[in-house]
């Protein structure tokens, strides 16, 4: 039970499935307070009760029961929705656990996964769009099920390609 005072404060408390007089009057919140009428479930037995545990995509799954493949306490899916992981390959994992678990190739080290780099234009792999990526593809130009080259999926090199590759350039320094 709660009851009015002078000086009463609630903080980093959770307060749940209480009746109307268990918290009587007015108190400081000194933040960090969860007040649920029904406390509900815990999935993750922490001993808090779920509606008042985490959840960043709002989907009623406490955080700490989300796909967190990097282990830093942040599900995947915020972390490529907010903007803080990048997932060029759209699969719904941060690029940087594709290439530490093997799923995706980073041989040039750049942190991005090869077949993004590839899909963009970087035929060499070099970090840059730019002139040697372009002798890769006009040598490989009207080739079908190219091994690198096909910017636009439609099974073989052509001007399209050689469209995308120019708008995505980008010299390195």
């Amino acid at each position: 039970y709660f009851y009015e005072s002078d000086d009463a404060g609630l903080g980093d408390s959770t307060v749940c499935g209480n009746n109307a007089d268990q918290v009587s009057g007015s108190y400081t919140d000194l933040e960090g307070n969860c007040i649920a009428d029904d406390c509900g479930d815990d999935l993750d037995d922490n001993g808090v009760p779920d509606a008042c545990d985490p959840d960043c995509n709002g989907d009623g799954i406490p955080d700490a029961l989300e796909t967190d493949c990097d282990g830093n306490g942040i599900p995947d899916e915020c972390e490529i929705a907010d903007g803080t992981a990048d997932d060029c390959n759209e699969n719904g994992v941060p690029d940087a656990c594709d290439i530490a678990d093997g799923t995706e190739a980073d041989l040039n080290l750049n942190q991005i996964p090869d077949s993004c780099d590839l899909a963009r234009g970087d035929l060499n792999l070099d970090g840059c769009v730019d002139s040697g990526d372009l002798g890769l593809l006009i040598a490989l130009w009207g080739l079908t099920d190219p091994p690198v080259g096909d910017l636009n999926g439609d099974g073989e090199i052509s001007a399209a390609d050689l469209g995308l590759l120019i708008g995505n350039w980008s010299p390195c320094p």
